[in-house]
């Protein structure tokens, strides 16, 4: 007769990958993908009837950020690198094209846009990025999101600000060639992104400095729509 121990502990993992599921927003189909396995073993494994191996539980761990704590009863919370949290503060305010640590509680790193934008803006020269937060400057604009003002008073950085200017004027091209997005929309998204590159543009004082970023700014309208369009399918 199999101990009783042994029952509660395969039911407590089989509880805790439904939970990572949930968190993750994933189903188990994907997840029997992940784990090279037939679907209905995710749902025995998580009604507790059928054992996960070490190994795939370990691999299971590494590939969501969960520590094996999480699934076998410890308190102990999952960390995080600077990457994984900046990475899912794109998905959360409008990227969803990337891949994402889903888990990672955004807000309780980034209060606001304005405290994202400030953190973000200091990564200017990797293409994807860029095109991942031009994507977010527009989705915010789509959504009515875009506090011009409290973006502009937080954003204080003159080299920043200039970056966040251009970035944006970029984003204003952009609304030419996105495909997924009524023309109505566009436009309104358009607009909100208008008045923010003029607002900014009334705070920048140094065209040295204008010419300087100008050169840093390694992404193409092109490549933000085609990433607003992946973000919103």
């Amino acid at each position: 007769m199999e101990p009783i121990e042994l029952k509660e502990f395969r039911a407590r993992i089989g509880r805790a990958i439904r939970k990572l599921r949930g968190e993750e927003k994933i189903s188990a189909q994907f997840l029997a993908k992940v784990l090279a396995v037939a679907q209905p073993t995710i749902s025995r494994i998580e009604n507790g009837t059928t054992s996960i191996s070490a190994e795939r539980l370990c691999f299971l761990a590494k590939c969501f950020n969960r520590p094996l704590s999480f699934f076998i009863g410890e308190k102990n919370p999952a960390t995080y690198s600077d990457d994984d949290i900046l990475n899912a503060g794109l998905v959360f305010y409008g990227a969803t094209h990337l891949k994402s640590k889903r888990s990672v509680n955004v807000q309780d790193y980034y209060r606001t846009y304005s405290d994202f934008l400030n953190d973000a803006l200091k990564f200017g020269n990797d293409t994807r990025f860029m095109a991942a937060l031009g994507t977010t400057i527009f989705i915010q604009a789509l959504k009515n999101n875009l506090k011009t003002l409290h973006i502009v008073s937080t954003v204080t950085n003159e080299h920043l600000q200039v970056r966040l200017y251009r970035v944006a004027e970029v984003v204003l091209g952009a609304c030419l060639h996105i495909k997924n997005i009524s023309s109505l929309k566009i436009n309104h998204a358009r607009a909100q992104i208008r008045a923010f590159k003029d607002e900014l543009f009334k705070i920048i004082k140094s065209e040295d400095v204008a010419r300087e970023e100008f050169s840093q700014i390694k992404v193409t309208p092109q490549q933000i729509a085609m990433f607003i369009d992946e973000s919103i399918k």
